[in-house]
């Protein structure tokens, strides 16, 4: 029996770190497990996925979507995103109307999203997003949190099937007695202020800065120093002399990241707009407590793990992290090992698993 054809759908260029650039191939691969999958970036860059097809905009442009995918079963295709013009242009030639599809929005249905760009994404959702949206099988949201966090009008039918994390052979192991020495805090992820709510950080740890340095708590940022918004980061730490308790870094990759995360005590995540941050999720699978706003849409696991605190995606939300993170270093063995505990679930063995089985379930569903 023909295992079953999955096509996966993105625009994205390559940027070395990005979310989607790192999640949607491994979603390709870990599926194909259990199917066939295909991939196609209506981009420059074509990932190399060792035997499974994947091509990019040239490919197409050059022979064809038919001719690429000659001798190979769809029955679903998954498209990543909601706002590139490609892919409204490929949907509208050969998904609408022709194929069962799934929308994977990454967190651009999210009302603090919606609200950047109001305007133009405005336009854009009554002309091309809620018809695309509101017609496919369903709305794949990466979170319980970010189902939650979306516009209600893109959609009628959706489920909820996360990233996944390989899991290490490595993590954080802490002492039974209380810490009293450096505290190190850990981000990684983009130098963006607005979406990563690095602005609200860098206020609420100017704020606390007097706090911060009588508890000897340090914050580590590790992200692109091409990134736009790094020269304002500089600018403010400069500015506000917070070099002490503020190190600036370039991205972070393999080996030297896994180091980090094996070095820190918590990990911190203040965003406003997320789908699930894969960074969160590594953070879970080393074992390590983590510190997060409720907009990073990972709360629920937070609160349901106890592996962490949730505070509001604020100035005084993030404050209070900083002093929960003093007030429970007594907790941190045990907030690791619950860490690890979520961690298990998004196994991407596991999760690929789950999510073929519910795209079989779509592509036969009456919509």
């Amino acid at each position: 029996m023909d295992k079953f054809g999955i096509l996966h759908v993105c625009s994205i260029k390559y940027r070395k770190g990005d979310g989607m650039v790192n999640v949607i191939p491994e979603h390709v691969k870990n599926q194909n497990r259990y199917a066939d999958t295909v991939l196609i970036n209506l981009q420059n860059k074509r990932f190399e996925l060792d035997t499974i097809p994947s091509f990019n905009y040239g490919d197409y442009k050059r022979y064809g979507l038919k001719t690429l995918l000659q001798g190979i079963q769809i029955d679903i295709v998954v498209i990543h995103g909601i706002y590139q013009p490609n892919i409204i242009k490929f949907w509208k030639r050969h998904i609408k109307d022709k194929i069962p599809y799934v929308v994977i929005p990454h967190g651009a249905m999210s009302y603090g999203l919606q609200k950047k760009g109001y305007i133009k994404k405005t336009i854009f959702n009554h002309l091309f997003s809620y018809h695309m949206c509101r017609n496919s099988a369903g709305i794949q949201f990466l979170s319980e949190d970010e189902k939650r966090n979306s516009k209600k009008s893109f959609y009628r039918h959706c489920f909820v099937q996360s990233n996944g994390i390989y899991l290490p052979k490595q993590h954080k192991e802490f002492s039974k007695q209380k810490k009293e020495f450096d505290i190190r805090i850990l981000y990684i992820g983009r130098y963006d202020e607005y979406h990563k709510g690095l602005d609200l950080l860098l206020l609420a740890c100017c704020a606390e800065q007097d706090f911060m340095r009588n508890h000897h708590i340090y914050i580590d940022m590790y992200g692109r120093f091409e990134d736009s918004d790094i020269n304002k980061v500089k600018t403010f730490v400069d500015l506000k002399r917070l070099n002490d308790i503020i190190k600036l870094h370039d991205g972070v990759y393999g080996r030297h990241k896994e180091n980090k995360f094996l070095e820190c005590d918590y990990f911190i995540h203040t965003s406003r707009l997320e789908g699930m941050p894969m960074s969160i999720l590594e953070a879970f699978s080393y074992g390590i407590p983590v510190l997060v706003t409720d907009k990073t849409n990972a709360g629920c696991d937070v609160k349901k793990y106890k592996n962490g605190f949730v505070e509001k995606t604020s100035i005084e939300g993030i404050r209070s992290l900083l002093h929960d993170a003093v007030d429970h270093l007594d907790a941190l063995e045990e907030m690791s090992a619950y860490s690890l505990k979520c961690a298990k679930q998004y196994d991407w063995n596991t999760v690929a698993k789950k999510t073929v089985e519910k795209y079989k379930q779509l592509s036969t569903a009456q919509v």
